[in-house]
């Protein structure tokens, strides 16, 4: 569990590891993506293609990859989990009502992939 000054990011399911991969091959991540944008979503599903190619830019260029999917009934919201603060979850909710969040995580040093469904509560 992450807890920020204003907000705390915690697995939706207790005990819950998420999709991992700890190799370059993130396939089963980018086919749970997929699979959740054409669920969840009325249009403009792909919207998540952007999310998937930046995730394998991360990846490939071994860099730090950290961001929260607001998953909506008309696409993908994508926010930089560093600077999502307690503002930025009013205004988000403000304009869209999000079915699912998850959070989309690389770490170049240990090579580990994440994507898991999270929840967001204000302190």
């Amino acid at each position: 569990m992450e807890r920020k000054t204003d907000i705390r990011i915690s697995p939706r399911v207790l005990n819950d590891k998420g999709i991992v991969s700890h190799t370059e091959n993130i396939y089963k991540i980018t086919d749970k993506l997929i699979r959740l944008a054409a669920k969840l979503t009325e249009d403009w599903a792909s919207d998540i293609i952007y999310d998937i190619e930046n995730i394998n830019k991360a990846v490939e260029l071994r860099e730090k990859h950290d961001r929260l999917l607001f998953f909506r009934e008309y696409g993908v919201t994508t926010r930089e989990t560093e600077t999502f603060d307690a503002h930025a979850y009013d205004t988000l909710l403000f304009n869209w009502n999000p079915i699912q969040i998850w959070r989309l995580t690389h770490n170049p040093s240990t090579m580990e992939t994440k994507l898991i469904r999270v929840s967001i509560y204000k302190n």
